[in-house]
């Protein structure tokens, strides 16, 4: 079954990988999980193997007809679905471990779709583009720390555990992947998913202008004057010639509640 280019399919076909997958998600069996685009099924047997009860979403009509005739007698159960579209709440309600080989094009956007029942997974394991997940995954006041990697630290510690080879995966990638562990913190920063979707737009804002002392991205970013948002930075104890991406993810929550 050949690739379609244009759902972005690049199919795993790296045993080490699949078995890192496993390993990183702690899936054994019982364990509950949720995998985002199966393709052909090749991480689905190494979660077969591991004796997971599996809930896969594939918007691939033709390969959500195929999976479940390469697992005969196994309780997979196939949702023909775009991801983004389907309603999660019925899935987040039984806690599976959530995995996935994402597409590059739409991997953002799956994680935050993800992110916004983030209380409901025991851990997630995906798969991105090696750029992408440095930037998951950065610490404040390095090159890649921005807005994705805020948003994660909301509620999630995110890990690089395993670089993967363009080799990985046929057809060929022309990038560098990477397999990303995402483990909950023991209280999120932000627990309402509305405060959180705020606070989205408020970092959103501000790091468009991440390059200027603190007080003046805030202003460009919120309409205040810069004096004012000085006077808020400071009451906080900030430095406001700091540029934010200086500040933690706990540093801006407390900036965003002031404002």
């Amino acid at each position: 079954m050949f690739a379609k280019k244009s759902l972005g399919q690049n199919f795993l076909s790296d045993l080490e990988t699949a078995r890192k997958v496993v390993e990183a998600g702690r899936i054994g069996p019982g364990t509950e999980v949720l995998e985002i685009g199966p393709g052909r099924g090749f991480l689905t047997r190494f979660l077969v193997d591991a004796g997971a009860s599996i809930t896969a979403v594939e918007k691939d009509r033709e390969l959500a007809e195929f999976l479940p005739g390469v697992f005969p007698g196994h309780p997979l159960r196939i949702i023909e679905a775009d991801f983004l579209e389907l309603d999660l709440a019925p899935l987040a309600a039984r806690g599976p471990v959530v995995v996935g080989n994402l597409p590059y094009y739409a991997a953002m956007p799956i994680l935050m779709k993800v992110l916004e029942h983030a209380g409901a997974w025991p851990r997630m394991v995906f798969m991105f583009q090696l750029e992408v997940a440095r930037r998951l995954a950065a610490v404040h006041g390095s090159p890649d720390y921005g807005v994705p990697t805020v948003l994660v630290a909301l509620t999630h510690s995110a890990t690089i555990v395993r670089r993967i080879s363009p080799g990985a995966f046929f057809p060929r990638p022309k990038v560098e992947s990477a397999l990303v562990r995402f483990e909950p913190r023991p209280a999120f920063l932000l627990p309402d998913p509305a405060d959180r979707a705020a606070f989205g737009d408020f970092v959103a804002a501000a790091f468009r202008f991440r390059r200027k002392k603190g007080s003046n991205a805030l202003s460009l970013g919120t309409g205040l004057d810069p004096a004012t948002a000085a006077g808020h930075m400071e009451r906080l104890g900030f430095d406001p010639n700091v540029r934010l991406e200086e500040l933690s993810p706990d540093q801006l929550v407390q900036l965003w509640r002031k404002f």
